[in-house]
């Protein structure tokens, strides 16, 4: 409704000029009295949910998703009253969906493969201030070590460590819930003298805070031409009104490799075969006296990891090596296909493609 008030004031101010429009109060009221309202956009449907509901699954397995569902939203509201005493500091974290590079309305670009971009954001919960990890494939790989480098700049960032840090994600593996991150986190949590905790939302049901950045970036997206990767980080760095969301341009240099002096080899809560897999875990709790636990249900004990400490003294941050000393080279394929795009495209923006690192 923010977005449908400003557009009024804007057409307002165009059309009569003379006269003050209503005030968003009575602008409300003036809606509801005429009944009028806005189709609210369908959501994605869990698929555990859609198989129950066309009569492929049990009840009683339903039934426990649904508790889990309410248990994590019930946490994370704990959570955030936390946050909001100050008590704590509450993060959302995840990745908006794919973007290409260039970004136009010429029929060129259908059948040609383009340039990939992320973005992977931090947000807080109660400040709201977020930091959003621009990135192409030539500068960086969706592998653990790369999402370990964003999160752990982020909470070096922070000013005030003596609380814990509450990082709330969906279980994405190899981008949440991997014992490179953990390392990573445990080593953070152990030189920062700060607690740590990773806590996960059930399968289907991961709407978060931080997903209204990435709606406001792609309605900021509609109708705009991206030429370069950094034509993203200026469509970015306007969409909040109120302030700007903070952008990092990653190149290859960035990220650290956390992999090579691991404390622990495995997250896993057990160890023989119908154990407890990573993918059942809950929470993870990294401490300053040198610990890792984890619990399965958000109403359970916390536990320590059954695995094997390696017996080596936690390594400093500073200690881990560059993850890689160049860019990423692209495939010919795609390295010739951007060439070819270059006849649509802005004649500024050439040496950017033509200097990509690609194979032979």
């Amino acid at each position: 409704m923010s977005d449908v008030y400003r557009e009024y004031l804007k057409y307002s101010c165009q059309k009569n000029p003379a006269i003050k429009p209503l005030c968003r109060y009575t602008f409300d009221c003036t809606l509801k009295e005429r009944n009028i309202a806005f189709q609210t956009p369908k959501k994605d449907k869990c698929d555990t949910c859609g198989s129950y509901e066309s009569k492929n699954l049990y009840t009683q397995i339903y039934e426990e998703h649904i508790r889990r569902k309410e248990q994590a939203r019930d946490e994370k509201n704990r959570d955030k009253l936390l946050g909001a005493k100050k008590e704590a500091i509450v993060l959302a974290q995840d990745m908006q969906a794919v973007k290409v590079c260039p970004y136009l309305n010429a029929s060129a670009l259908y059948y040609k493969t383009k340039l990939v971009s992320h973005n992977f954001t931090v947000f807080d919960i109660n400040t709201h201030h977020c930091v959003c990890y621009w990135f192409n494939e030539t500068e960086a790989d969706l592998t653990a070590n790369t999402f370990a480098s964003y999160i752990v700049d982020y909470i070096l960032q922070l000013e005030d460590l003596s609380k814990p840090v509450i990082i709330w994600s969906d279980g994405c593996t190899y981008q949440n819930k991997n014992v490179v991150l953990s390392n990573a986190l445990f080593s953070l949590s152990v030189h920062k003298n700060t607690t740590i905790y990773q806590k996960y939302l059930e399968r289907g049901h991961t709407q978060m805070e931080v997903d209204s950045v990435h709606a406001a970036i792609e309605r900021n997206l509609k109708n705009k031409s991206i030429y370069l990767p950094s034509d993203y980080f200026k469509v970015t760095m306007d969409p909040r009104k109120k302030g700007l969301y903070s952008v990092k341009n990653i190149h290859f240099d960035f990220a650290k490799d956390y992999s090579i002096l691991p404390k622990f080899d495995s997250i896993r809560p057990g160890r023989r075969v119908n154990d407890p897999t990573v993918n059942d875990i809950k929470v993870i709790k990294y401490t300053p006296d040198g610990n890792i636990q984890v619990e399965l249900d958000f109403n359970d004990d916390f536990q320590d990891l059954p695995q094997r400490r390696v017996e080596k003294p936690v390594p400093d941050l500073q200690s881990f090596p560059q993850l890689r000393k160049a860019p990423i080279k692209i495939k010919k394929q795609k390295w010739e296909h951007l060439q070819q795009l270059k006849a649509v495209i802005s004649q500024d923006c050439h040496s950017f493609y033509d200097n990509l690192s690609h194979l032979d």
